[in-house]
């Protein structure tokens, strides 16, 4: 059950949450991050990085910035332009508990390993789920919660300008909130998942590739590899299922269900005065 929290401090800071967009490499925005926290809070200001994984270590060690290495078996990382600087990577999970001056959060994308995680669960794991929770997401929001709460200061959330998480358009700018280098994306209305009837359908990436899914996952398991059905979704009056463009034989375009061969509704497809499809 979700409980609605209602959180106060002594401390007034504005922006207590930051959405840093980046668009292809997220290394050089986890610099300028770094560089922000240390310029306005000090080289004395602790800083915890999290993953929603430990996967996300790999952006540290590609950008560069950080000499990683274990001293008395413990891990330790050094940001190399400020080596003095108190530095911890932790995933979200392991971070329960923990607090930091400031915190910056990796991989806020929509993507199999980004944030909402959308690896299915473990078969043990899920005989113990219950369907008493019709939030998307559920445990993954209760982990963000996590996550954006571990500062004293000031969190950091670097995002994927082309491909941001699902929980990103639930933000708006505030005295709470602050944009730097975000890129508006076109959003698209929620159409309503055909196989769970509770779930709502949106735009998956998964190495460069892009396909739909049900925002249920992994309880629900309804996908699409026609993601531009989203854009003007239609149902198919036969099974109700998704209606498509779909190129036949001698070339011959029309539409039909995504549902085929187990649909076989088709229709022509319609042209507007101009010979343009409707």
């Amino acid at each position: 059950m979700q409980l609605k929290k209602d959180l106060r401090s002594d401390k007034n800071l504005d922006y207590p949450l930051v959405f840093w967009g980046y668009d292809e490499d997220p290394c050089k925005t986890l610099q300028f991050a770094v560089n922000k926290i240390i310029s306005e809070f000090g080289v004395n200001s602790s800083i915890l990085i999290l993953g929603r994984t430990n996967h996300e270590k790999e952006i540290l060690k590609k950008s560069g910035l950080f000499k990683i290495y274990t001293n008395n078996r413990k891990e330790c990382i050094e940001y190399i332009p400020a080596p003095e600087v108190q530095i911890d990577f932790f995933s979200v999970h392991k971070s329960k508990g923990l607090e930091a001056d400031n915190v910056i959060l990796l991989n806020f994308k929509n993507d199999k390993l980004g944030f909402p995680n959308q690896i299915a669960d473990d078969n043990a794991l899920n005989l113990v789920l219950t369907n008493a929770e019709n939030y998307k997401f559920a445990e993954e929001r209760r982990l963000f919660y996590v996550a954006i709460t571990r500062t004293r200061n000031r969190t950091f959330v670097l995002t994927d300008n082309k491909n941001p998480s699902p929980f990103f358009k639930e933000f708006s700018e505030s005295n709470s909130v602050c944009f730097i280098g975000i890129k508006k994306v076109e959003t698209t209305a929620q159409t309503q998942c055909p196989l769970c009837k509770s779930g709502t359908l949106y735009k998956v990436s998964h190495e460069e590739k892009y396909f739909v899914g049900c925002s249920n996952f992994p309880r629900c398991k309804y996908s699409l590899r026609d993601a531009t059905i989203l854009l003007n979704p239609k149902k198919c009056p036969s099974c109700g299922g998704f209606l498509v463009k779909r190129k036949g034989k001698n070339n011959h375009w029309f539409v039909g269900c995504t549902n085929y061969p187990y649909c076989e509704y088709t229709e022509q497809i319609q042209k507007d005065k101009n010979g343009k499809w409707l």
